[in-house]
């Protein structure tokens, strides 16, 4: 579902991540890792949206507990199979050197948030150069300890 939006006096496509792959602005998202239930209800689901060039312009976390604070996680490599850890699973190698994150938000009180990715707007970037292929999570306190979205598998065209 495509629906056009207006941030900062910036126009955007808005894009809602499926579990099939879907292709926005030069880049292409893959569903890997499915949530895993919170205290607050199904899960975290993350989606990138949002392309001016080739780069998703945010990330934007839905479902999470009023709040709690959580990060934007990445890397080159995916773990197969996930590693459970909390209350998720973890489908980023952890400990690799291609691995980071992103700053730490906050979610809304209508369990919303928001990693903007833009570096016009923000200073980090989106971290895979054209022709990669890399993976994101969001990693997030909850109530009881530690959970993780799903992942995404995003490949930027060449």
């Amino acid at each position: 579902m495509n629906t056009r939006f207006s941030l900062l006096s910036i126009s955007f496509v808005a894009l809602s991540i499926a579990s099939a792959a879907s292709t926005q602005g030069g880049y292409t998202c893959t569903e890997l890792c499915s949530t895993t239930t919170n205290s607050v209800g199904p899960g975290v689901v993350l989606g990138l949206d949002g392309a001016v060039g080739v780069n998703p312009e945010r990330a934007v976390v839905t479902g999470g507990p009023s709040g709690k604070f959580g990060a934007l996680i990445y890397g080159k490599v995916c773990a197969q199979p996930a590693i459970p850890w909390g209350n998720g699973s973890l489908c980023i190698t952890p400990f690799h050197p291609s691995t980071g994150r992103y700053t730490v938000s906050n979610f809304s009180n209508g369990g919303t948030a928001e990693v903007f990715l833009n570096s016009a707007i923000y200073p980090q970037t989106f971290p895979f150069l054209p022709g990669e292929t890399g993976y994101v999570q969001y990693l997030y306190r909850d109530v009881q300890g530690w959970n993780l979205s799903n992942a995404l598998q995003v490949t930027m065209a060449p």
